[in-house]
């Protein structure tokens, strides 16, 4: 609800193919039903292997006088929990989408953003002075973390064996940032409760990442 009328105005999914789709709804009384709906695909992850399960997390920001969307979203193949083979890692994405704060979003002549892919977004690990500068004035589109790791090491890289399996939250801690968290599942992050004779015990086990949102970055007062 982009305009505080108590209607939805866009909705934002992921499907298991690794992509990210906004649907943009006209609901403007008068609008004719060939132009009240629009669906574009926001970014392919499919070279990556991605499956997005859980619904998109959406915070909106303000930056410069102009407001834009942070989506947030988690793959991890919760099919095949126990996994470890997959040619891909996990992600956490955040993607910038700079249409949420359009005046003509639902203009005809409109032009969306679509069709991100990983090399339109920053590493979360190549952060730094010169990468925010390129989110700031919207060069770079957003960013990604690549799950590795749940402990002290990282796993074998391109197994997939960290994975998010559940639904992640936002909670703004200041006027200008929020805090992602995501829960992780590890296989290999044994807890202290493991199978014997009399028990099935537990395999793995899970931890919860926090990000910060929407630069990848936390409390920096001079963004």
């Amino acid at each position: 609800d982009r305009n505080t009328d108590g209607l939805v105005d866009n909705l934002y999914f992921g499907d298991l193919g690794g992509q990210v789709w906004r649907v943009d709804l006209n609901n403007i009384v008068g609008t004719g039903t060939t132009n009240f709906g629009r669906i574009t695909r926001l970014a392919d992850f499919t070279a990556q292997k991605q499956r997005f399960y859980e619904m998109p997390t959406l915070t909106v920001h303000d930056q410069a006088g102009k407001r834009f969307g942070a989506v947030s979203l988690a793959s991890g193949n919760r099919s095949f929990p126990l996994n470890k083979t997959n040619t891909s890692d996990n992600r956490i994405y955040v993607l910038h989408d700079y249409d949420l704060g359009a005046i003509q979003l639902f203009n005809s002549s409109f032009t969306p953003t679509d069709d991100l892919v990983e090399t339109d977004l920053v590493n979360w690990t190549n952060i730094g002075e010169a990468s925010v500068l390129n989110l700031l004035n919207r060069t770079t589109k957003g960013w990604y973390y690549i799950l590795r790791r749940t402990n002290n090491n990282d796993e074998t890289a391109n197994t997939g064996t960290v994975k998010a399996l559940n639904g992640y939250m936002a909670v703004a801690n200041t006027t200008k940032f929020s805090d992602l968290y995501v829960s992780l599942y590890n296989p290999n992050d044994n807890s202290s409760q493991q199978p014997n004779s009399c028990s099935g015990g537990i395999n793995g086990s899970s931890r919860t990442l926090k990000l910060c949102l929407p630069f990848g970055v936390c409390g920096d007062a001079s963004i």
